[in-house]
């Protein structure tokens, strides 16, 4: 069973089996990232020079910390390019928060602690990371008699709530455009809220 809860802590702070963070293709750290590899004396930073990681979706790093943060491990994961605003732009994209969460949860299914620190607080960043994470964690081994058992887990997305980006609060609102048809139409996704908590048979979100 997988429960799912929310924390405004930083990454440097979470007393966790793992704490998974990013970095662009080229080894650009993200924000919390490199608060880590600060804490970590430039120790990350080094490691992944060192193992020749790239950044690419699906690229991972697994670095013990040694004492030197409450996390066992930190899990450096790849968000690829930093797309079309050049490096400046190092934070990721909804789909790029999901595919690289399911790359996480396939290489720490073993732990009973996770925290992700991979949302940035870009509106549904967070979502993403919870909905990627417990997909890439889902194995059909029910008729498998030699199947690993996966731990059961407790999940803390890390960072701020989730807020719209300065280009949405700017932006006006649009005005009616009349009842959408039904084949057209779609039903907005449901927004991460601190009062649920989520759970692998379905969501719950916990304070």
């Amino acid at each position: 069973m997988t429960s799912v809860e929310r924390s405004s802590a930083p990454a440097r702070e979470a007393a966790t089996d793992v704490v998974v963070v990013g970095a662009r293709a080229g080894q650009e750290l993200t924000h919390a990232a490199a608060e880590l590899d600060h804490a970590l004396d430039g120790a990350l930073a080094a490691h992944l020079k060192a193992t020749g990681f790239k950044g690419n979706i699906g690229d991972a790093e697994l670095i013990p910390t040694g004492g030197r943060l409450p996390a066992t491990y930190v899990l450096v994961v790849g968000l690829g390019p930093a797309g079309a605003l050049g490096p400046a732009n190092a934070e990721a994209g909804h789909d790029d928060v999901r595919k690289a969460a399911g790359v996480a949860a396939r290489r720490t299914g073993r732990f009973p602690t996770i925290a992700l620190a991979i949302a940035n607080g870009v509106s549904g960043t967070a979502q993403a990371a919870v909905e990627g994470y417990l997909l890439g964690g889902y194995r059909f081994d029910r008729y498998k008699s030699s199947a690993e058992p996966r731990a059961d887990q407790r999940i803390t997305v890390l960072g701020d709530a989730p807020t719209r980006t300065s280009d949405e609060a700017r932006r006006p609102p649009r005005p009616p455009t009349g009842p959408a048809t039904p084949s057209t139409s779609r039903p907005a996704p449901a927004p991460l809220r601190s009062s649920r908590s989520w759970r692998r048979s379905g969501p719950r979100l916990r304070a």
